[in-house]
């Protein structure tokens, strides 16, 4: 969920802050569609934008994970 305005985007489990991410492998869930989901929030997000995640993060620390 982003809000534009705020410039802050909620990513819930796939991406927890220090933590192995939340992936559902019963229901199709991959650590490969984790990390081209991460991807696609990096390039869609500037470098000031808040990431919430499962935990309070930085967009620096999603694309170093």
């Amino acid at each position: 969920m982003y809000f534009k305005e705020a410039n802050v985007i909620h990513v819930g489990d796939i991406f927890w802050n220090g933590l192995y991410p939340f992936i559902d492998y019963s229901r199709g869930g991959s650590i490969d569609g984790t990390i081209a989901v991460s991807a696609k929030v990096i390039a869609s997000v500037d470098a000031d934008a808040v990431i919430i995640p499962s935990s309070m993060a930085s967009r620096s620390a999603l694309s170093t994970t």
